[in-house]
């Protein structure tokens, strides 16, 4: 790895991320959305809940910075015939992706901090669900890059940003709608994706690592399986 050249992807692909209007609108989104339970919880939530609203609101900053806007950065080289370009540089594929990882990190971190504050009460977690929570993030991470490598045009990348925020997003929130009996097979499901495995993690379940380090390891063969297909006739 070539301290020069990721120096320079570095200063390109943020001179890309504050030119790109997914990366401005999702944190404004994940912000506006702590802002907005914060004022329907009050002051008179149970602690539990709370911090069951927490992990959720940090899931999902996971899953639209994380996942979709890195997303969107691949898309975009993608879209303007840059990205094969890069492949034929000097900079290795490794030194591609750390790069916008970067970036985008940055940015999540950002934008997870905001949003607590707003939220307005201290963050008390278990060390294991702190390591669940960058375990996600190296999942969704990668998933977020081999949607990039598939997604050749910002349409594309749109119709999988919302399968990735269906999934990873909004399907994590059913397990906090015990109400919702008809679609117990939907919930059933919903405890397997990394966002809830990481909340049933902190109340204890440690045997969800196991299943997260399932989802990584297919998350990353799932990323150069997209790199393979994506630059197969080179």
């Amino acid at each position: 790895m070539n301290a020069q050249r990721m120096s320079a992807l570095l200063e390109k692909d943020f001179k890309e991320a504050i030119r790109n209007p997914s990366i401005i609108l999702m944190p404004i989104v994940i912000i506006g959305l702590s802002y907005m339970w914060r004022v329907a919880f009050g002051k008179d939530i149970p602690e539990n809940i709370l911090q069951m609203f927490q992990l959720m609101l940090i899931n999902l900053t996971l899953v639209m910075i994380s996942l979709s806007t890195l997303m969107n950065l691949f898309a975009e080289e993608n879209d303007k015939g840059t990205l094969k370009g890069l492949i034929k540089t000097p900079a290795s594929l490794i030194e591609i992706i750390i790069s916008k990882i970067f970036i985008i990190l940055i940015i999540t971190l950002l934008s997870i901090i905001i949003s607590l504050f707003i939220f307005n009460h201290p963050l008390y977690l278990r060390w294991s669900t702190y390591i669940g929570i960058v375990l996600i993030y190296f999942i969704y991470s990668c998933i977020g890059v081999g949607f990039g490598f598939l997604a050749q045009t910002i349409g594309k990348a749109t119709f999988f940003n919302l399968i990735s925020l269906f999934l990873f997003g909004m399907m994590s929130l059913f397990t906090a709608m015990p109400e919702m009996k008809s679609l117990s097979s939907l919930k059933q499901f919903s405890k397997y994706l990394p966002g809830n495995l990481t909340l049933e993690i902190e109340h204890q379940h440690y045997f969800n690592f196991i299943y997260l380090i399932i989802w990584l390891i297919v998350s990353l063969i799932f990323m150069l399986g997209c790199h393979r297909y994506r630059f197969r006739k080179n």
